[in-house]
């Protein structure tokens, strides 16, 4: 689903901030255009620096996050149970909750 991005990825805090709105953008039409599909990817990535889960919760919250809520709810319980269960690479993972939990657009 994200492969032919992966380089864009991989750097992506490393270059602009132009081209990262550029592969948020096309990241956030993938991720809604197959929700389902997104959802099976993130569930077979790790946790850590380099899963990049962070840039994908970002590109969720770009537009509307709304039909994303109990998703994005399900992530941040997922990241804080595998910390507390000693997942190392999960503690630094804890950083992406920022996406998760200062979302505009998510207030009732």
């Amino acid at each position: 689903m994200f492969e032919d991005l992966k380089d864009k990825i991989d750097v992506f805090y490393d270059i602009s901030e132009s081209k990262n709105e550029l592969l948020l953008l096309e990241l956030n039409k993938r991720i809604n255009r197959d929700p389902d599909n997104f959802k099976n990817y993130m569930a077979q990535i790790g946790f850590g620096y380099e899963s990049n889960r962070a840039i994908f919760y970002e590109a969720i919250t770009m537009r509307n996050p709304r039909p994303w809520g109990d998703y994005l709810y399900d992530e941040i319980e997922l990241i804080i149970r595998e910390a507390e269960s000693g997942n190392e690479d999960d503690t630094e993972e804890i950083d992406s909750i920022e996406w998760l939990v200062d979302i505009e657009g998510m207030e009732d």
